[in-house]
């Protein structure tokens, strides 16, 4: 398992269904297999659970991501589980790629990695 978190200063100020065609495009293998929204008029929790197959693993990996949204600080959490396989559970580099890019696309619309 492997995760990032990053944090931006206020709301996100982007629609959600936008964040999930975003990630949905990376790769055409790529699915949105569950969400959950609990939002209230000030703050805004959702997950996203996606999965994408990788022919190096010859398998799926799991893409899991929290954000919490709100008028201070909000805050993005992706995991990524599921991206080994065989004996050795070697990735090939995997889920790398994948945390890679979604890290990349928050970051362009603002977010901060929290070191």
């Amino acid at each position: 398992m492997q995760n990032i978190k990053l944090i931006k200063n206020g709301y996100i100020n982007i629609p959600i269904n936008k964040i999930e065609n975003s990630i949905s495009t990376l790769s055409f293998s790529t699915k949105l297999v569950h969400f959950e929204n609990y939002s209230t008029e000030e703050f805004g929790v959702y997950l996203f659970v996606f999965e994408r197959y990788y022919f190096r693993i010859n398998g799926y990996l799991s893409l899991t991501i929290l954000i919490r949204d709100n008028p201070n600080t909000s805050t993005v959490d992706l995991i990524i589980s599921a991206a080994k396989n065989g004996f050795f559970n070697l990735s090939f580099g995997a889920g790398n790629n994948l945390l890679d890019s979604v890290t990349k696309y928050f970051e362009k619309i603002g977010f901060r990695k929290v070191i």
